[in-house]
């Protein structure tokens, strides 16, 4: 597995048995397998993010292999909240976590299924889906896409990031001077509650 998800050749080894005649072995010519090379393609940054937005971001297949089902995860930071995810209009389970010693271990896993396959510069379009809280800036969204035989046994083929930013502004704050609308009074020195 690790010469195929390095882009490796192959060879096999090929062993000739006559009877009465002995055995002779050789390695065939190299050959290599066709795999995807996956590009995530979002936006760099999102700015005005506070509050929920859908937005969408690409996997294209840079590669020779055709892959009928593309992996990906969307690691979001704190005070990020993901509402959903969708391929084709439709939602997509989460159907599982990403494994150990993969981009984005142990966050949501999602799988989108492309039925005549996802060939050379062929991308999907994914729209997420989430609620930005608080206003801390510059905090990035990871995405990563996967290919494999499946949900267990991955290679990761990309990575990407985002930006997320809110607009903090600058408060507006009038005083009121006159004593006719105001929730206090004052008594006996103090200002209280009427």
């Amino acid at each position: 597995m690790n010469k195929l998800q390095n882009g490796d050749n192959f060879f096999d080894s090929v062993k000739l048995s006559v009877i009465g005649g002995g055995t002779a072995t050789a390695l065939s010519n190299q050959y290599d397998l066709p795999i995807p090379v996956f590009t995530v393609q979002v936006a760099s940054k999102h700015d005005n993010a506070l509050g929920t937005s859908s937005q969408t971001f690409n996997i294209l297949n840079g590669g020779d292999g055709r892959v009928k089902e593309v992996y990906f995860s969307i690691a979001y930071p704190t005070d990020v909240i993901s509402n959903k995810v969708e391929y084709n209009g439709a939602v997509l389970p989460q159907i599982g976590t990403v494994p150990a010693g993969l981009p984005n271990a142990g966050e949501p896993l999602y799988k989108a299924t492309v039925s005549a396959g996802l060939g050379n510069q062929q991308s999907i379009t994914i729209t997420e889906n989430y609620t930005v809280s608080k206003c801390d800036p510059n905090r990035q969204i990871k995405y990563a896409a996967y290919w494999g035989s499946d949900k267990d046994k991955l290679f990761t083929s990309a990575t990407n990031t985002k930006v997320i930013n809110t607009n903090v502004g600058t408060p507006s704050i009038e005083l009121d001077t006159d004593n006719q609308n105001t929730y206090f009074e004052w008594h006996d020195e103090l200002v209280a509650a009427k």
